[in-house]
């Protein structure tokens, strides 16, 4: 069976695919009343994110960028789902310490994707000037 090693040693991608195992194992064990609705939103929004950030992976300048920034926007998303999940503690929601680890893999998730996104713009800024100084000149 084919595997692509290059997305394997992506890792944002590895960080991503461990956050899905995570946020499976909490959602594991919410109470039936948040597990399939609630929880179903956030297993759905990590494998999402994991979509995007396989696209990102592949594609190629705007496209590749614009996967990026859906990244962010379903990390945004998986933020609040994850607060809700905390604010449902006491009805079988999440404890305070997986809300700080939730929200301390979502940080690291968002600066990684941050930064890949900023090294494509910066790096289209230079060729864009490079290319409009070599008209110029």
């Amino acid at each position: 069976m084919y595997e692509n090693t290059g997305l394997k040693e992506l890792k944002v991608y590895q960080k991503a695919y461990d956050f899905h195992t995570y946020v499976r194992a909490l959602v594991f064990r919410f109470a039936r009343i948040h597990k399939y609705s609630l929880g179903v939103e956030l297993e759905s929004a990590t494998l999402r994110l994991i979509s995007n950030i396989v696209r990102a992976y592949y594609l190629r300048g705007e496209e590749k960028v614009s996967a990026l920034c859906e990244c962010l926007v379903i990390l945004e998303i998986v933020q609040i789902q994850i607060r809700m999940g905390y604010e449902v503690r006491m009805q079988g929601g999440m404890s305070a310490k997986n809300y700080e680890v939730a929200s301390q893999k979502i940080d690291e998730l968002r600066k990684m994707i941050f930064v890949w996104r900023r090294s494509l713009e910066q790096t289209r800024g230079s060729f864009e000037r490079v290319r409009t100084d070599s008209r110029g000149g």
